[in-house]
Parts: C-alpha cells; sequence; structure tokens
C-alpha cells in the first residue's frame, strides 16, 4: 500500500519540475528583457530628443550672432540659450581656448583634434558622457563668431559644446516606462505564481490524497448500507439516502433473520463528514455485533450498553439518534426503542391513519444513566413505515424555512395506498421542490417500508434501494 510520504513527494511528478523550471526561467527572462529594453529604448529616444533641443538652440545663438554682426555679450547669450533645457554651454576657440561659458564647468568632452575639426566639417558631433550620477547627452557644433570676414581674411570660426542631462527627457519615454512597469509587474506576478504554486504543492498533494481517501471512505460506507437487490421478509423496501458531504453520519441497515423476522435500523450521529462519519462506523458495528433481537430485555440492554459506550468514546461531546425496531410475522407486531429519533410514520393501511412511533429514551451518548423501554406497535398488511433522518424535516429553503414534519405527513396523506418506492419519489420530489435552489446541509435519509404479511417459508419480496441526489450539486 501506497504511504502517505510517498504520495506527498515530489518523484512521481517529474512534469511539475519540469513546469517549475519553465515558468521560473520565463519570469526571469520576461523581467531581464524588459529592463534591457527599457534602457537601450528609453537612453535612445532621451538622446534623441535632447540631441534635436540642443541643434535648435545652437541656431537660436548663430542667428543672433549673425545679426548682432559680432557685438552681443557672449554669456549672457549662452544663458539664454540655455533656457533651463541644458546644463552647460561653453564656447571655445579652435585651439581650445574658453571663448564664454554658461551652466555648469566641466573638462571638455572632446579632444583637441574634435575642436579643430568642426569648422572645417561643419557637422555637429554628439555623445553621452558621466557625470557624477547623471548620464549627459553632449552636443560638439561649429559656430561663427561674427559676420562674414573681409575677403581673404580667415573665418571667425569656433565651437560651441553644449550639455543635458538624460533625466530632463524624462517625460519623453514615459509610454516606455509605462510598458516597463507593466511588463515587470506581469514578470513578478509570473514568478509569484510560480514560487506559490512550488510552496502549495505539497498541500495539494495532500488534498489529492485525503480526497482519495475520503472516496475510499465513502466506498466503505455504501457497502455498510444495504445494496440494490438484497432481499428481505415481509416487505417492499424503498430507500434515500444522500450524504451532505462524501461521507456522513447517517446509516441504516435491514436485518432479515433465520426465523423470518424483519429488523429495521436508522440513525443520525450528531454533525457530518468523517467524525460523524468515524462514529457512525462505530454505531453500526455495535448494532450489528449485538443479540437485540432476542428479546425486548436485550434489545433495552443493547440500547443502554451503546449508550455508555458512545458517552465514554466521545466524552459527552457526540450523540446519536436511533431507531430500532424488529418485524414478527408471527405476531403481527413490529417492536422497536426510538432513541431520541425523529418520529417514524406509519400509516395504516385500512384508515389512512398515521401514527407516529415515539417511545423509547433519549438521545445516546449524553447520559451516562439512561434507562431505555421496547414498545410495540400493530401492523396489518399494506401498512407504510416511513422512517427518515432529520435532515429530511429540517430541510430550509431560502427563506430559511424548514420543510417540516406536516408536509411529510401530508404527502403521505396524498399518495396513500401508492407503493412504497412511488412514496419514497414523491417525498423526494416534495423536498427538492420546496429547496429550490438551496443545497442541503445535512444527511438525507429516508427508508420507506410497505409491509405484506406472508407465511414463513414463502419467498422473500425483493428491497428496491435507490441512492440519489435530492439537489444535483
Amino acid at each position: 500500500m501506497r504511504s502517505l510520504a510517498g504520495s506527498l513527494s515530489w518523484k512521481g511528478y517529474p512534469w511539475f519540475k519540469i513546469w517549475l523550471i519553465f515558468g521560473t526561467l520565463l519570469a526571469l527572462l520576461l523581467l531581464y528583457t524588459s529592463i534591457s529594453n527599457y534602457i537601450f529604448i528609453s537612453r535612445r529616444i532621451s538622446a534623441d530628443h535632447l540631441r534635436r533641443d540642443m541643434n535648435r538652440q545652437v541656431a537660436i545663438l548663430e542667428d543672433q550672432l549673425r545679426q548682432s554682426r559680432g557685438q552681443v555679450d557672449l554669456p549672457a547669450a549662452l544663458a539664454q540659450v540655455l533656457q533651463d533645457k541644458m546644463d552647460w554651454a561653453v564656447i571655445r576657440a579652435r585651439d581650445g581656448r574658453v571663448v564664454a561659458r554658461a551652466g555648469l564647468e566641466l573638462d571638455a568632452s572632446f579632444k583637441a583634434d574634435q575642436l579643430q575639426a568642426r569648422p572645417r566639417t561643419r557637422e555637429p558631433i554628439t555623445r553621452i558622457r558621466r557625470h557624477g550620477s547623471d548620464d549627459f547627452v553632449v552636443l560638439l557644433a561649429p559656430i561663427r563668431l561674427g559676420p562674414p570676414p573681409a575677403p581673404g581674411a580667415p573665418p571667425n570660426f569656433a565651437t560651441l559644446e553644449t550639455g543635458a542631462s538624460l533625466e530632463r527627457a524624462t517625460a519623453v519615454f514615459w509610454p516606455v516606462r509605462q510598458n516597463l512597469i507593466i511588463n515587470c509587474a506581469a514578470g513578478l506576478a509570473l514568478l509569484g505564481a510560480v514560487i506559490l504554486i512550488a510552496m502549495r504543492f505539497r498541500a495539494y498533494l495532500a488534498g489529492q490524497y485525503v480526497e482519495r481517501q475520503l472516496a475510499v471512505a465513502r466506498q466503505v460506507q455504501q457497502g455498510l448500507l444495504p445494496q440494490a437487490g438484497q432481499t428481505v421478509p415481509h416487505a417492499h423496501v424503498a430507500a434515500e439516502f444522500v450524504p451532505a458531504e462524501q461521507v456522513g453520519g447517517d446509516f441504516y441497515d435491514l436485518y432479515p433473520m433465520t426465523d423470518d423476522r424483519l429488523g429495521m435500523v436508522l440513525g443520525d450521529v450528531a454533525g457530518k463528514g468523517i467524525p460523524a462519519a468515524l462514529l457512525m462506523g462505530v454505531i453500526h458495528g455495535a448494532v450489528r455485533s449485538s443479540n437485540w433481537t432476542d428479546s425486548a430485555t436485550a434489545h433495552e440492554e443493547a440500547s443502554r450498553r451503546i449508550n455508555r459506550l458512545l458517552f465514554e468514546r466521545s466524552s459527552g461531546s457526540s450523540y446519536s439518534t436511533m431507531f430500532w425496531s424488529y418485524f414478527e410475522p408471527s405476531s403481527g407486531l413490529l417492536r422497536y426503542i426510538n432513541a431520541g429519533h425523529c418520529a417514524p410514520l406509519l400509516m395504516k393501511k385500512t384508515s389512512g391513519e398515521i401514527v407516529a412511533l415515539v417511545d423509547g429514551g433519549p438521545v445516546l451518548g449524553l447520559l451516562p444513566a439512561a434507562n431505555y423501554g421496547q414498545a410495540s406497535v400493530i401492523v396489518e398488511a399494506g401498512d407504510v413505515l416511513l422512517m427518515y433522518s432529520d435532515g429530511i424535516v429540517e430541510a430550509a429553503n431560502k427563506a430559511a424555512e424548514e420543510f417540516g414534519e406536516e408536509r411529510l405527513r401530508d404527502v403521505m396523506r396524498a399518495h396513500h395506498g401508492a407503493t412504497a418506492n412511488e412514496i419514497r419519489g414523491h417525498v423526494v420530489d416534495a423536498v427538492r421542490r420546496f429547496l429550490g435552489s438551496t443545497q442541503p446541509q445535512d444527511d438525507l435519509t429516508l427508508v420507506v417500508l410497505e409491509f405484506a404479511p406472508i407465511a414463513i417459508g414463502e419467498p422473500a419480496a425483493p428491497v428496491s434501494l435507490v441512492n440519489a441526489q435530492l439537489v444535483k450539486a
């Protein structure tokens, strides 16, 4: 048998490891490409934007110098060129001498041969340099300091170096930054999901293990109930059993005996789910192992023993109701003990009268010294006994209204003379219509017996068992 540790091991799930590795790599790749693309594209866009601004400002300065025919205050003109768009501007002669300066005072960003070559080529050049913690776009452009010289005189050219921080173009690449935020968020979400799934995988395996065990437990519990095709003497039987969860605390049983008597048990353990199912198994075993059908005294003593057993094992925290009885064809008596259970309803064939079977004693497991007394009722051919759990009468609709015993009586009266299976179907339909779309909150159990006393030795009537949900999940 596969152990719990083996069931929770990753060794049997190589596909999951592959999925984890693939998901992690995909998330990291998404983060890396998003950040690297943002850095490259943002720098490129910012540099191009600042380069265009610098060229415009250089053209403005050159127009001022040409119109003033060289009669201009260069530092003031450079300060006007900056206009909070650039961080510094420097005019240098061809020999490298500073003619005018504005803004930050930095060393030359270009070599001497570049300074000398620009006036000849008339082409601006750019580069990116770092100063402190910021990156700057630097433009070197030739500029004429005065009007055209006289014929034969050398031109009065110089170079203008301007620089601007890339941060000045932040607003330009906001859409790129927005894409970075979205892509990084997606990558982090994917990475977080992979990590969370990896952390919860053992819990998932444990849940799957519990689900499998519950499925087995439900099969075991179903195996404890009477099976379709089973034959019982002197009665036609139809049953409905719907646990609120995979396993439940309701149970019923039929006891065809060698002396042609018929035993019937229906119980309801407080609560639902696994705890109730475990206690139900204890009660079912105690009932099966006792000789409670031998006599009234044996029946009462068996009730007291089960009561003490439940009280001692559950420390008074759990209890159970139970109706158990046996039919004697020789006397026509149904002998029973009702231990705090919903009173079964016996409908007489001749008169249609409905009798509630209430005698017996308190619930099992609460009072250690409780006493139980057997009662009896005469049963005739055609009488119908309806046994049920509180999940039937306490089924509540959306308005919090319970189905109730009176509605159950009304269904029986409306179908007086119907067979056991027909009455079962009518009760199920009535409960289904009453609940509507509301799911039942408790186990639902219903057993209908139509008595047909016959002589000992004649063929027994087949039991008709139906296990169908009252309301589909």
